[in-house]
């Protein structure tokens, strides 16, 4: 079992608050000639966009995102002898009782400047895959020290799922006292590449 922990993901930190796995599971002798293999994301990713509309004229600081919802993984695990691709969502177990949120401290934290004119910042979470029945989802942005929260309905989610792979593009406005779901959509997360060679595992080495 290969185990998961959600939080905020920064593709191009070096130092991540969680990290992307990506993972295949294959059958192999120690002789065999490896046709080329694919990686598959293990997560699912969310990614907020959150644009500051041109009515709240003050600065925006961003120190905190929270997730929560009885759909929510805190943690988990993924079965790697899974051979199924799309990853199912029965690959992966974790305790979920009632409402467990995921709460990210963002850091350093983002702000937006003072000013008329819309402008944007965006934040990235890893997710542990599940399938989403009942509840929608709640998420909260800390904002100028203020929690301000929006639910995030689990019709406007393609298929009621969070897919591994897959990555979930929310747009979010954020306005005077106010923070909105402008819209939902789902794209392909890149996979890593494929690996390939020959597989040599005999032992000892003549």
């Amino acid at each position: 079992m290969l185990t998961l922990k959600p939080g905020l993901y920064d593709a191009t930190a070096t130092g991540l608050q969680a990290a992307d796995l990506q993972c295949a599971c294959f059958k192999a002798t120690n002789k065999s000639a490896l046709s080329p293999i694919t990686l598959t994301h293990a997560y699912a990713r969310l990614t907020l966009t959150v644009t500051k509309d041109a009515s709240f004229a003050a600065a925006a600081t961003f120190t905190n995102l929270s997730l929560a919802g009885t759909h929510i993984y805190t943690e988990g695990t993924y079965n790697v002898f899974n051979t199924t691709v799309p990853f199912p969502a029965s690959a992966y177990s974790g305790a979920r009782t009632g409402t467990q949120a995921i709460d990210c401290p963002i850091s350093p934290a983002s702000t937006l400047p003072q000013g008329a004119t819309a402008n944007t910042c965006t934040f990235s979470l890893l997710l542990i895959p599940v399938s989403l029945t009942t509840d929608d989802i709640k998420l909260t942005l800390t904002v100028n020290g203020e929690k301000m929260s929006v639910k995030l309905p689990i019709s406007k989610i393609a298929g009621s799922k969070f897919e591994a792979g897959k990555n979930y593009n929310v747009n979010l406005t954020l306005t005077s006292g106010t923070l909105t779901v402008s819209s939902v959509s789902l794209v392909n997360w890149e996979n890593a590449g494929q690996m390939g060679g020959d597989l040599d595992a005999s032992y000892p080495k003549s």
